[in-house]
């Protein structure tokens, strides 16, 4: 039977064919998904045990230039442990590159696969926090960065709480994971105080700082949070 043939007779299942059809049809479906559902959201406000009022709300395109600022400021605490993309740092931060993470913050959120939201202390644009979803299994990864000159006692752990909270409670998540680099000490003391254990090493995790370097897992679940 020749190869032409042969690809014939597999299509002319009927199984087959309507998994094909399924796969082709897959992003047409997340479009109509994506119109007709409000997605992920999150829009909160707390007051830290420091006195400041934290805000956990989703980004807005108006929000590049207090982002860029932000991010060049803190450059050496976040640069070291930031995924890398081959390109300079400045060019990572410009009002494109912001609207491009603007746009991929509001699809994800659309599909449910993305929950991306601005950290604000006391009015001011102090950080970001994302939680990329995994809804059929129902854990989500998570990563924040904050700005150090807006870290007061507690803000960021408020945050982080605010985040979980969602996490666990209206998104029905059952497990929470963060990855964090092995040198990242800071990140990982932030892990711990917000109720993350850490659960093994994944060597050669990500490439963060232009190098590749291993990952410590710390991880959350919806019963240890409620304890």
């Amino acid at each position: 039977m020749s190869e032409a043939a042969g690809r014939l007779r597999v299509l002319a299942d009927p199984g087959v064919a309507v998994s094909i059809a399924r796969f082709h049809l897959r992003p047409l479906r997340r479009l109509a998904q994506a119109a007709g559902s409000a997605g992920l959201a999150l829009d909160v406000t707390e007051v830290a045990p420091c006195g400041s009022t934290v805000h956990v709300r989703p980004p807005r395109l108006t929000d590049a230039p207090a982002w860029r600022r932000a991010r060049l400021r803190n450059r050496e605490a976040i640069e070291p442990f930031w995924v890398s993309t081959g390109r300079g740092w400045g060019s990572q931060h410009t009002d494109r590159a912001w609207a491009e993470h603007w746009l991929t913050a509001r699809w994800g959120a659309r599909l449910g696969t993305l929950l991306s939201v601005v950290i604000e202390v006391d009015g001011r644009f102090a950080g970001q926090c994302e939680l990329r979803v995994e809804e059929h299994d129902r854990r989500g990864e998570a990563g924040i960065w904050v700005d150090a000159g807006l870290a007061e006692p507690g803000t960021a752990l408020v945050a982080g709480r605010l985040v979980l909270a969602h996490a666990f409670g209206p998104l029905g998540l059952v497990r929470v994971a963060a990855p964090v680099s092995v040198q990242n000490e800071r990140a990982a003391r932030f892990a711990a105080r917000l109720g993350f254990v850490r659960e093994g090493t994944m060597a050669g995790y990500l490439t963060v700082g232009g190098q590749r370097r291993d990952h410590d897992l710390w991880a959350t679940t919806v019963d240890s949070w409620r304890l």
